[in-house]
């Protein structure tokens, strides 16, 4: 077994023909029939997610083979297969009849008259998509009968797109009003460098090889009729079938959310073409996917569950379906040196795969539906995991994102605090708030785009005002471009340090893909307390550099066991006008009635897509009550005084559903604010009674919060947090609590060591204080990154914090290398905070 370190870049270098040369009459065993069984066999396979056709990655009728129904086309693929495994006439004939109705409107044309309709157009002309159909049905209805009037008309298909396919164009754009407008030729330099090109069939560049397959399958099926032997035609047509994977496995690599269609396409020409050096171009492709774009907590860097969903599935399933037991042919050596035997991809790959299927499976809601975070659909139904029965506390202390979680069944409570950078896909919402409560998720994320195209509401689901946290100066928070008002974000600027040995970079890795510098620092994270769970981050970044501090601090209280509240305070200093975003439920229709008249009318409208506006001005708390249409639930957000505040509600779209919802935007026109508020979700009545600001100066805030049966009391310090519920507990995060040092190793199961641990010459306790804490670890000012501790011991006269996670960075004099994305080789030290904790009674 080999680690992914081991397999370096392959070079690419395009033939005049693939095929090797083959002299007539020679035979092979057909790799069409074996797919075709596979194929049907995967249809009836079940994991431990459920069948795998729940998923487009696995799924075989939704790979474009033909134009034909993806039903019809299954149900074809399936009668061969079954016809292949049992010689079932019954299933030969079933087979048969089918594609007979298929090719009926072409039946009466003679071949020339099918030659002739195949034009210099591509992709342009759909004409040429109908005759490389027919060319794979009547090649397939040779293999059915043996009638070599079958064979004769696919070959002269075939000929014929061998005359004209190397001379076709590629298209930009692949979709619009656009599409199609700009011509290139094949060997366009550009190819590859931008996302939105066609290939020759027309369709998006990633899939445009999987057109092709019909007619590579056409070749194969007919390759024992020796029509192309015979007639000296068969270097012709494999050098036009090679040329079309070849155009996109020759351009730029991107490492992108789209290679596993890419990757996938490769493979099936590959086993078609007998092209063992493309299985290991496309393993070495797979692993530096996993070892630059992943992070070491096992997200996709877009941080977005529907793409990591898509990536991960789609590249597991290949490694499965593919790879997983592949030999090479006897004799063959790649061109990097190795071979495979019986390869164990997945083996090599088992941490970063674990990973992945562990965020993929644990960022979701207890109502089943993935965490709407950056470009995710709503909504998401994550049918890749069972329902889920307890609401834990999770960490993503690399892509930055946690929840709180709390409670069982139908009590399930999640707060999430989100706190990570654009990375692509992105939204503008570093800090943002979900609060999922009651069954709902009351305090709700965006989503990702509306169903039509083109979306005009496209930017108001990803602009800063559209997200539960603070606008400044009316203009959303940086990101990889100046979109909705924002600015471009800070970029790191390349340093040698930050290559991957044996992996050149991406196209997109210094254009968004790997060099931004927004990301959110965490620095509390602490859930040893069922009670009081706490969050905090830093996101000045956000709005860098005009920014002096951004930071939200989150804590999810435990009334009883089925009522809870979330205290929320965010402090800002830095531009002149702070918007505190707020609005309800955005899946269900739903009011927002102020505790304060909104008596003055505004004209236009707020941050581009708010209107109806109507505002006060207040030096009071105030409350907004949003309650649903059904009256099954509703939250109170209790908001403590702050002078010179601007209440101001208005509507806009609701982005989940077709209508408009209520938005508030909490004014402070000021240089420095501190929103204090706490969200309270309830069915009858509110248990929380009332929320009192007893002080608020620029590092500390303190209140109270009075609920039915006790009074809580909050500190929120600038290194800590205390929880006192009067006569029950004290809890204490940070402050005295705090341990710091600096790490000066890491030992890491993938490189070979025995465990997972961080290595430090500070004195930390090993009585089991640590233990469930977070392990803060500032990498040369530049990134915070963190993980769990797992235990604390003393080993040869160091302090050894074992984890259970991957470390994720490598440690020499004066250097912390990230092992996965973003991958940096960041000049200086790791130096760590633990903000410890201590429970007493109160």
């Amino acid at each position: 077994m080999r680690s992914i370190d081991s397999i370096a870049h392959p070079e690419h270098k395009m033939r005049k023909a693939a095929g090797k040369p083959r002299s007539p009459g020679s035979t092979r065993p057909l790799t069409c029939a074996r797919a075709f069984i596979e194929e049907e066999a995967r249809s009836a396979a079940e994991d431990g997610f459920g069948s795998i056709h729940r998923d487009p990655a696995w799924d075989p009728e939704l790979w474009p083979y033909t134009r034909c129904a993806p039903g019809d086309k299954r149900s074809l693929r399936a009668a061969v297969a079954t016809w292949h495994r049992d010689r079932d006439a019954a299933r030969r004939n079933d087979a048969i009849a089918m594609i007979r109705e298929k090719i009926e409107s072409v039946a009466g044309q003679a071949d020339r008259q099918l030659r002739d309709r195949i034009n210099e157009l591509g992709g342009r002309d759909p004409v040429n998509a109908e005759v490389r159909d027919a060319c794979f049905h009547h090649a397939l209805l040779y293999h059915l009968t043996g009638d070599m009037a079958y064979a004769r008309t696919a070959h002269a298909i075939l000929q014929r797109f061998a005359e004209v396919i190397p001379d076709w164009k590629i298209y930009r754009t692949h979709y619009g009003e656009e599409r199609h407008q700009r011509v290139y030729d094949q060997d366009w330099p550009d190819y590859g460098k931008v996302w939105d090109v066609a290939g020759i069939w027309g369709t998006w560049w990633y899939k445009d090889p999987l057109n092709g397959v019909p007619l590579a399958e056409a070749y194969d099926l007919i390759h024992d009729s020796n029509l192309m032997q015979d007639t000296g035609t068969l270097d012709a047509i494999e050098h036009m079938i090679v040329i079309q994977p070849l155009l996109i496995k020759n351009a730029p690599r991107s490492y992108g959310n789209m290679d596993g269609s890419t990757i996938r396409s490769i493979l099936l020409y590959a086993e078609l073409l007998r092209e063992p050096q493309w299985v290991h171009d496309c393993a070495w492709w797979i692993h530096s996917i996993y070892k630059t774009q992943f992070y070491a907590d096992g997200w996709w860097h877009e941080g977005a569950p529907l793409y990591h969903k898509h990536v991960h599935r789609n590249l597991k399933s290949i490694v499965r379906e593919w790879l997983d037991g592949y030999s090479d042919p006897p004799g063959f050596v790649a061109s990097d040196g190795t071979r495979f035997d019986n390869l164990d991809m997945s083996g090599q790959l088992a941490g970063p795969i674990a990973r992945a299927d562990h965020a993929l499976a644990t960022a979701i809601q207890p109502n089943g539906v993935a965490q709407v975070i950056h470009d995710t659909l709503f909504r998401q139904p994550s049918w890749w995991t069972g329902p889920m029965t307890e609401a834990n506390s999770r960490l993503y202390g690399r892509v930055g994102h946690c929840i709180l979680g709390a409670g069982k069944g139908e009590h399930m409570v999640q707060a999430s605090l989100h706190f990570g950078g654009t990375h692509g896909h992105a939204h503008f919402d570093c800090l943002n708030v979900i609060y999922f409560a009651k069954g709902k998720e009351l305090l709700s994320e965006t989503g990702y785009r509306s169903l039509d195209a083109p979306d005009p509401m496209r930017p108001w689901h990803t602009m800063t005002a559209a997200h539960l946290t603070v606008v400044v100066d009316e203009r959303s928070q940086d990101g990889r471009s100046a979109l909705n008002g924002g600015s471009d974000i800070a970029r790191r600027e390349k340093q040698p340090q930050d290559a991957v040995p044996g992996i050149p970079d991406g196209h997109w890795r210094w254009a968004g893909h790997g060099d931004a510098m927004n990301d959110g620092r965490l620095r509390l994270f602490n859930v040893d307390f069922d009670m009081v769970q706490v969050a905090r981050a830093d996101g000045a970044r956000a709005y860098a550099p005009s920014m002096e501090q951004y930071r939200r601090t989150i804590a999810l209280v435990r009334i009883n066991e089925t009522d809870t509240y979330l205290v929320d305070i965010f402090r800002v200093r830095g531009g002149r006008i702070h918007d505190y975003m707020l609005h309800g439920c955005l899946d269900e229709p739903h009011s927002a009635r102020t505790s304060i008249e909104l008596n003055d009318s505004r004209d236009g409208t707020m941050h581009g897509y708010i209107g109806h506006l109507r505002s006060t001005k207040t030096d009071d708390d105030w409350s907004v009550s949003f309650e649903l249409d059904d009256g099954s639930v509703s939250h109170k957000t209790f908001v403590a005084a702050q002078r010179g505040t601007e209440i101001i509600q208005g509507e806009a779209p609701a982005m989940r559903r077709a209508d408009v919802a209520p938005f508030l935007a909490v004014r402070h026109a000021d240089e420095q604010s501190v929103f204090v508020a706490v969200h309270h979700p309830y069915t009858s009545r509110p248990l929380v009674r009332d929320v009192k600001l007893l002080s608020s100066t620029r590092d500390a805030v303190k209140l109270r919060v009075m609920l039915t049966d006790r009074v809580d009391t909050v500190t929120s310090q600038a290194d800590g947090f205390t929880h006192e519920a009067r006569g029950r507990w004290r809890y204490d995060v940070g402050g005295r609590h705090t341990r710091r040092g600096t790490l000066i190793r890491t030992r890491r199961l993938e490189a070979g060591d025995a465990f997972n641990a961080f290595i430090t010459r500070a004195d930390l306790p090993t009585d089991g204080s640590l233990d469930g804490q977070t392990l803060m670890i500032d990498l040369g000012g530049l990134l915070v990154q963190s993980c769990i501790i797992d235990r604390v011991e003393r080993r040869d006269g160091d302090t050894v914090i074992l984890t259970n996670d991957e470390p994720g960075i490598t440690l020499t004099e004066d250097l912390v290398k990230l092992e996965y994305f973003p991958n940096w080789g960041i000049q200086g030290s790791a130096a760590f905070v633990i903000a410890g904790s201590k429970l007493e009674a109160s």
